[in-house]
């Protein structure tokens, strides 16, 4: 463990002293550390739940935060246990084993295999931190939309580039059963098995196929921010955009008073002109860093009359807009998807009220009432 020394190299730690160690030494270190740089810097949470083997309820608190680049560390995980009874039953089992083997069970299986994969593909964009895929929600939808509704329709609104218009849930504007995207194995095993399939429960699964398609389609429309103005202002943190359309900066500021107050709108204004118009060899490259890294460097660059920071306000509004998460990326890879529900100020955060202002992404579960 320390071959540089030999004493050291008698250190010897048993299962339940190393534990102790990282449980009452190491850890108290390390949370009290990402408790002072929520006190001191902008920081957004994110939260999981999740059962252990023990059927214990652990709710995963996760915090993320800017210190040179956006950073995410784990910061609690109370446990949330909801007292519940099941009784077991023979006839239950018997009953479950019955319909697994059913033809009707197994295409439905056949069918989520293959209707969830452009949501799987989705959300694995989730998981390139720093890169929302909110740009490709439309490319989304039109795919769903375009499995069960008549091209005809699609192309109707084409030219209003609002898919959320299209007349989906009328029959009418639906494909017949035998046009309807239900992947090519079930098509094979409906064509090998017609003689055992009866026809109603083809009907009844094409039924609930469609109904499946309204319900994604229904949800998309109502969850997805279409219409969200920070999400369609974040543009200007992509370096690649930098001196294009130029966008609402303050009105995007407005949202985080706390960030950048109203008498320093104009001096942001001026900041993110000055950041614009500045020539591409004075900027940092851009081309091989994530864009957290690449606004941490530009929060680094001084004024060369003054040597104060040359972008204080936008790089504070920026760096904060990094820290909110792009969805359940986070919890996932530190321990569901989350809805932000408001942008709030630390007043009401479990932490010292006389710490310096900062911004909160708080996303609850139902589940996190009980904590």
């Amino acid at each position: 463990m320390f071959p540089d020394s030999k004493i050291a190299q008698k250190f010897g730690s048993s299962r339940t002293k190393t534990t102790q160690i990282v449980k009452r030494a190491v850890a108290s270190e390390l949370h009290a550390e990402v408790v002072e740089k929520c006190r001191t810097s902008p920081f957004s949470l994110s939260i999981d739940e999740s059962n252990d083997k023990n059927c214990e309820k652990n709710l995963a608190i996760l915090v993320r935060y800017f210190n040179e680049q956006s950073t995410t560390r784990f910061l609690a995980m109370p446990v949330c246990n909801i007292v519940t009874t099941y009784r077991r039953s023979s006839w239950r089992v018997k009953r479950i084993d019955q319909l697994l083997q059913s033809h009707e069970m197994k295409l439905y299986f056949m069918f989520l295999a293959h209707a969830l994969e452009p949501l799987n593909e989705f959300n694995t964009l989730f998981l390139t931190l720093f890169q929302p895929p909110w740009r490709d929600k439309n490319r989304l939808l039109r795919t769903f939309l375009g499995r069960f509704v008549k091209k005809a329709e699609i192309r109707a609104t084409e030219e209003d580039t609002d898919l959320t218009k299209v007349w989906y849930a009328e029959a009418d504007s639906q494909h017949p059963d035998h046009i309807v995207t239900v992947g090519k194995a079930i098509r094979t095993y409906l064509y090998d098995n017609r003689d055992d399939i009866p026809p109603a429960t083809v009907s009844k699964f094409f039924r609930s196929v469609k109904t499946f398609y309204q319900t994604v389609v229904a949800k998309m429309i109502a969850k997805f921010p279409f219409e969200d103005p920070v999400i369609s202002n974040l543009g200007f943190l992509n370096p690649a955009r930098r001196g294009g359309i130029h966008p609402p900066v303050c009105s995007l500021a407005r949202r985080f008073p706390a960030l950048v107050p109203e008498e320093e709108l104009d001096t942001l204004e001026k900041e993110y002109t000055d950041y614009s118009v500045t020539p591409a060899k004075e900027m940092p490259a851009y081309q091989d860093i994530r864009v957290d890294d690449y606004w941490g460097r530009v929060g680094g660059m001084k004024n060369r009359i003054t040597n104060t920071q040359r972008f204080p306000r936008l790089c504070r509004l920026a760096q904060a807009l990094l820290t909110i998460p792009n969805s359940n990326a986070d919890c996932e890879q530190g321990a569901c998807p989350q809805t932000p529900l408001a942008l709030m100020d630390p007043l009401f955060l479990p932490f010292d009220k006389k710490a310096v202002t900062c911004l909160a992404v708080c996303c609850f579960h139902a589940a996190s009432e009980c904590c």
